[in-house]
């Protein structure tokens, strides 16, 4: 079962489909229109499917600022795309730390952020992970939070604008 939803109005409507279990999804791709609230809408996504989908192994989240508490164990893609604001670096380590079995990692435009002060956070191990793609985010800080296998394929792209700003290697 695959469910594709994009939230463009008000989202009580289509966070009410989202609260009854489903036990046979596997896809979920959820997100909302980045002009739904204004441009610089905090958009939380509630817990899902009453914590219900023993299945799901393919989830994108797009134009959100939290994920619900939730693990998502069996998950083996993720991609989280647009955050709409900064994602507190706990709230995406807990996430990534409550999906074991990822395999693939896709993090595009993604705000992360660590407050300044704050211990360094425990980097989680992806152990299954065989691919990881990090675009226009900060790849230095995430990456620095993960233990991915040394065959894992790592892609860091950035627009070609970008590339002259990036610090050179000496």
């Amino acid at each position: 079962l695959k469910m594709y939803l994009r939230m463009t109005e008000d989202p009580t409507n289509d966070f009410e489909r989202l609260r009854s279990p489903m036990p046979n999804l596997e896809v979920l791709e959820v997100g909302c229109s980045a002009q739904w609230g204004g441009s610089r809408a905090r958009v939380s996504l509630p817990r899902i499917f009453s914590g219900h989908y023993p299945h799901l192994k393919h989830l994108s989240i797009q134009h959100f600022t939290s994920t619900p508490p939730r693990a998502f164990t069996n998950l083996v893609t993720l991609v989280l795309s647009y955050s709409q604001g900064r994602v507190m670096m706990v709230d995406f380590l807990k996430l990534i730390a409550g999906s074991p079995r990822l395999e693939e990692l896709w993090v595009k435009r993604y705000l992360v952020i660590s407050p300044m002060g704050s211990d360094p956070p425990v980097p989680v191990a992806l152990k299954w992970l065989a691919s990881i793609t990090l675009e226009n985010c900060d790849s230095r800080l995430i990456l620095s939070v993960l233990r991915i296998p040394a065959n894992a394929k790592l892609r860091i792209m950035y627009p070609m604008h970008y590339l002259g700003r990036l610090p050179r290697q000496a």
